[in-house]
Protein backbone atom coordinates (compact mmCIF):
# COMPACT_ATOMS: atom_id res chain seq x y z
CA UNK A 1 0.00 0.00 0.00
CA UNK A 2 0.77 3.86 -0.67
CA UNK A 3 1.66 5.46 2.76
CA UNK A 4 2.01 9.52 2.52
CA UNK A 5 3.66 11.69 4.74
CA UNK A 6 3.62 15.80 5.57
CA UNK A 7 5.75 18.00 7.29
CA UNK A 8 6.03 21.60 7.86
CA UNK A 9 9.93 22.47 7.47
CA UNK A 10 10.76 25.64 9.11
CA UNK A 11 13.75 27.80 7.59
CA UNK A 12 15.69 30.58 9.32
CA UNK A 13 14.68 31.44 12.71
CA UNK A 14 12.26 28.80 14.22
CA UNK A 15 11.60 31.33 17.29
CA UNK A 16 9.98 33.80 14.86
CA UNK A 17 6.37 34.20 15.37
CA UNK A 18 5.67 34.84 11.92
CA UNK A 19 8.04 33.42 9.55
CA UNK A 20 6.84 33.29 5.56
CA UNK A 21 9.65 30.85 4.28
CA UNK A 22 7.96 28.26 6.19
CA UNK A 23 7.38 24.84 3.76
CA UNK A 24 4.83 21.81 3.50
CA UNK A 25 6.71 19.28 2.60
CA UNK A 26 4.79 15.78 1.05
CA UNK A 27 6.10 12.73 1.00
CA UNK A 28 5.15 8.98 -0.43
CA UNK A 29 6.46 5.16 0.19
CA UNK A 30 5.35 1.96 -0.36
CA UNK A 31 4.18 0.53 3.34
CA UNK A 32 5.24 -2.93 2.41
CA UNK A 33 8.64 -1.64 2.87
CA UNK A 34 7.88 -2.33 6.59
CA UNK A 35 9.15 -0.40 9.89
CA UNK A 36 12.90 -0.87 9.27
CA UNK A 37 12.74 0.49 5.72
CA UNK A 38 10.56 3.31 6.54
CA UNK A 39 12.24 4.76 9.15
CA UNK A 40 15.39 5.76 6.48
CA UNK A 41 14.51 8.88 4.95
CA UNK A 42 16.07 7.75 1.84
CA UNK A 43 12.93 5.55 1.73
CA UNK A 44 10.51 8.95 1.05
CA UNK A 45 10.48 10.37 -2.66
CA UNK A 46 8.94 13.64 -2.05
CA UNK A 47 5.32 14.38 -4.12
CA UNK A 48 5.56 18.16 -3.56
CA UNK A 49 6.88 20.98 -1.61
CA UNK A 50 4.17 24.13 -1.01
CA UNK A 51 5.10 27.44 0.77
CA UNK A 52 2.58 27.17 4.00
CA UNK A 53 1.26 30.77 2.64
CA UNK A 54 0.14 29.57 -0.45
CA UNK A 55 -1.30 26.47 1.32
CA UNK A 56 -3.35 28.52 3.39
CA UNK A 57 -4.19 30.96 0.75
CA UNK A 58 -5.92 27.41 -0.95
CA UNK A 59 -9.53 27.57 -0.84
CA UNK A 60 -9.66 23.71 0.45
CA UNK A 61 -6.34 24.19 2.43
CA UNK A 62 -4.43 21.56 3.39
CA UNK A 63 -7.50 18.86 2.41
CA UNK A 64 -7.60 20.05 -0.91
CA UNK A 65 -3.75 20.01 -1.91
CA UNK A 66 -3.80 16.11 -0.47
CA UNK A 67 -6.96 15.44 -2.33
CA UNK A 68 -4.72 16.69 -5.10
CA UNK A 69 -1.60 14.55 -4.63
CA UNK A 70 -3.99 11.43 -4.05
CA UNK A 71 -5.74 11.86 -7.49
CA UNK A 72 -2.28 11.82 -8.74
CA UNK A 73 -1.53 9.00 -7.81
CA UNK A 74 -4.55 7.29 -9.38
CA UNK A 75 -5.28 9.38 -12.52
CA UNK A 76 -5.05 7.06 -15.66
CA UNK A 77 -2.15 7.93 -17.86
CA UNK A 78 -3.07 7.73 -21.61
CA UNK A 79 -1.38 5.09 -23.95
CA UNK A 80 1.22 6.63 -26.25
Amino acid sequence: GLVLYNDEITMGNQLRKDNRRNVEGFYWSIFNFGSDVLSDEMAWLEVCAVRSTTRKQMSAGLSGLLAAILQSFVQKVAPT
